[in-house]
């Protein structure tokens, strides 16, 4: 079979490049889909551990050496160029080869936008060698096809760009038809999605309400959930708003119109790509500055970069936050036990006992957030306090499951300090004879406070777990140095994802309690969660 390929050397390269320029492309593609092709996103993870270790990697370092040495090395010994250019290839192959062994395959999601990247990067490719009539360029492209594929990405913003304002001039003259809508955002750095979750089920009660779907919350995503949207007989259009940089939000404002906008928190998420605390604060009031002068602003005055500009919003202004009289909605007392949240908000002098069927004591104040806006709507307070009865938490945020003999609490959607902070308070409350176990790959974006971050969160996995599994090398120190040895936590770096599923199926035959806090691999995430069985 050698010979024979060696007989026929270009359609030997040809097939040997494809396989090559196909793993390639789809790999860089993955990353760049994973950071939302933003630049400023990219950029950040280049600067953590995980993104060290991708620029040091194969495709991007070694790679480029091995190629360039080899092609050096025979063309001085004058090996044939095509038998040089079969070797390099050859060698390609087998580490694409070991990277499908070891299940370490990265592909985008083929969206229309990935899918359009990529064959636009595969015809640039090929246009180029067949013009130049030289074998050899395909030394070259192994070594820039990551700047190649860069370039493309970066190129496509344009387009991109105009496509977007196509899509939000459509979106808000749509929405402008419905004069009977009421649109509600709400944004923070955590909590968003949870406020949405629970205040679309309460107002459901009351009347047609729709919410942003899932990880929606981008100028673009909201202006494409709008047009395939029918709001013909809906009251409320209950709209999540996210951001990377200042100005986003207001763009999202200017689509949607919201007459009640919700700020639920003020911290350090993204301060990496934000710059400073500042910026994130002027971000996240955009919504609030928004808002008409005969509108609602509901906002978590606990948060102190929250209650510092209070006074400059226009319109009128309600407050929510834990045991303080001059809040609109105090939050009194609060309880979680087996899964079940009961507290009490004294709302102008006037107690509103609640009862939720969810983990997580720092819900309560997302509760209040959704009760003060139900209320401003005209719901009663007996319906209110009866729909919090059955409201439920967002996939992928305190979901408690049965695996086995274990139990997983999935808060895989956390990325923030103070949920993670609530998500050992809720492994805190489980017996100790479970034994109690930690995953995860610590906090992201979080700037020059990253490292005191993850050891606080790290002193408070040593007082409530048993162990903790650190699955990304990108806070690991900080983690391990927080937990220290004062509690005798076992702490086990397994950075391997197959030596990771092997490890957690073990546990799975055991009685213990296993938090999953922000992001697993994808694969075993799904596989686990095919297999469990939710917890009522």
């Amino acid at each position: 079979m050698l010979k024979e390929f060696l007989n026929h050397p270009l359609s030997t390269i040809a097939l040997l490049w494809l396989v090559s320029a196909f793993f390639d492309y789809n790999n860089f593609a993955y990353y760049w889909q994973l950071k939302e092709y933003r630049f400023d996103q990219f950029k950040d993870f280049l600067s953590t551990k995980q993104g060290n270790t991708f620029k040091r990697g194969y495709r991007l370092l070694w790679r480029p050496i091995f190629a360039l040495a080899t092609y050096i090395f025979l063309r001085d010994a004058h090996v044939p160029l095509p038998i040089v250019i079969i070797i390099i290839l050859v060698g390609d192959l087998i580490y694409n080869l070991s990277v499908v062994y070891k299940k370490k395959i990265r592909r985008p999601k083929y969206t229309l936008k990935a899918m359009l990247i990529l064959l636009f990067t595969f015809f640039l490719e090929i246009c180029i060698l067949y013009t130049v009539h030289g074998i050899h360029m395909i030394v070259y492209f192994m070594i820039i096809r990551f700047f190649t594929f860069s370039l493309i990405v970066q190129l496509f913003t344009l387009p991109t760009k105009v496509l977007k304002s196509f899509y939000v001039q459509k979106a808000t003259k749509k929405l402008e038809a419905y004069k009977n809508l009421t649109v509600i955002g709400i944004t923070g750095s955590y909590g968003k999605s949870s406020v949405k979750t629970f205040l679309g089920h309460i107002l459901s009660k009351n009347k047609e309400t729709i919410v942003t779907p899932k990880n929606i919350n981008t100028e673009i995503g909201v202006a494409k959930h709008i047009l395939k949207t029918d709001f013909s007989n809906i009251a409320y259009y209950i709209v999540e708003m996210g951001a990377y940089r200042k100005g986003e939000i207001a763009l999202i404002a200017k689509m949607v119109k919201p007459t009640i906008g919700i700020l639920t928190a003020i911290r350090e998420q993204h301060l990496s790509i934000f710059g400073t605390i500042r910026n994130i604060q002027q971000a996240k009031f955009e919504l609030l500055y928004a808002l008409p002068k005969k509108g609602l602003a509901i906002a978590n005055a606990d948060n102190p970069y929250i209650k510092e500009l209070l006074s400059t919003v226009p319109s009128a202004v309600e407050t929510y936050g834990i045991d303080n009289e001059s809040y609109t909605a105090s939050i009194v007392d609060s309880k979680e036990k087996k899964g079940t949240l009961t507290f009490t908000i004294n709302i102008n002098h006037e107690l509103w006992h609640c009862q939720a069927p969810i983990a997580g004591e720092h819900n309560a104040q997302n509760i209040a957030a959704c009760v003060l806006a139900a209320r401003h709507l005209g719901m009663k307070k007996a319906d209110i306090i009866q729909a919090i009865t059955s409201i439920s938490l967002p996939e992928g945020t305190l979901q408690s499951y049965q695996w086995g003999n274990a139990i997983i609490i999935d808060d895989s959607y956390n990325a923030n300090v103070d949920g993670f902070r609530s998500a050992l308070h809720t492994v805190s409350t489980y017996p100790s004879s479970l034994r109690r176990i930690v995953v995860t790959r610590g906090m992201q974006e979080l700037g020059e406070q990253s490292n005191e971050f993850h050891e606080q969160v790290g002193e408070e996995i040593a007082y409530s777990c048993d162990e903790l599994v650190i699955i990304s090398p990108d806070n690991a120190v900080a983690l391990q140095k927080g937990v220290g040895n004062k509690y005798k936590t076992k702490i086990l770096n397994m950075y391997n994802f197959v030596e990771l599923e092997t490890y957690l199926y073990k546990l799975k035959e055991q009685s213990a309690v296993i938090l999953f806090e922000n992001r697993l691999p994808n694969h075993l995430y799904k596989k686990i969660l095919d297999e469990v069985k939710k917890i009522v």
